[in-house]
């Protein structure tokens, strides 16, 4: 009976062999298939998260699209708006005093600055530098229209670290003309060119609406 069962049991010990390797390459083959799927969703999520880090990188302290719009800036910029590429890292650099020195403004520039009420930005050129003389007419807002009057004339000497900016469209720019000389770190980025419609910005202004430039500063 014994040698019997024992010969069952001899039998029987192969098979679970077998079906022990069979199991055991299943399983394998399960956990690689999990890994690999694993590293995949975590190779794709990572890189899509450098890519949108970088991303934002750019756009916040390199270059950038924005919008501009409205008549203060025509005809370089129309009213009904444009597309301008905006560089971003001068005012970034300008933020550190190794830089500040390597980092100027250029007249007749166009940029992008925090507008006098603080919730706005707006889209000027830069006129007068520190330390440069200017011959400006003071504007006062008309009647309900954004339209401005002139109530003289001043000489404005620009002070440190600040701009005069103004807009192409003197007759109905609220400008430095208005609220004075403005803070360089209001500037957000000089526009190089316009994408939409397409064309660079030169940089010499159309019109200096009644301003001139008694004096300027070596820069």
């Amino acid at each position: 009976m014994w040698q019997r069962s024992l010969r069952l049991i001899r039998r029987a010990v192969p098979q679970l062999r077998a079906a022990k390797g069979k199991n055991l390459g299943h399983t394998t083959e399960t956990s690689r298939s999990k890994v690999n799927d694993s590293y995949t969703a975590w190779y794709i999520f990572s890189r899509w998260t450098v890519a949108y880090s970088v991303c934002a990188l750019v756009e916040g302290y390199v270059v950038a699209a924005d919008q501009a719009a409205g008549s203060s800036m025509e005809p370089t910029i129309p009213t009904a708006g444009a597309l301008l590429i905006v560089e971003k890292i001068t005012p970034w650099l300008r933020g550190w005093s190794f830089f500040e020195k390597f980092t100027t403004y250029k007249r007749g520039s166009v940029v992008l600055l925090i507008g006098p009420s603080g919730n706005e930005l707006v889209c000027k050129r830069i006129i007068g530098l520190p330390g440069d003389i200017l011959l400006v007419e003071r504007k006062q807002e008309g009647n309900g229209q954004q339209q401005f009057k002139v109530t003289g004339s001043d000489i404005v000497l620009v002070p440190p670290g600040h701009i005069w900016v103004q807009g192409d469209n003197g007759t109905s720019s609220l400008d430095s003309r208005y609220y004075g000389c403005v803070s360089q770190g209001l500037i957000i980025g000089t526009a190089l060119f316009r994408l939409w419609p397409p064309g660079f910005l030169r940089r010499v202004p159309p019109s200096l609406n009644g301003s001139d430039i008694l004096s300027t500063a070596a820069q």
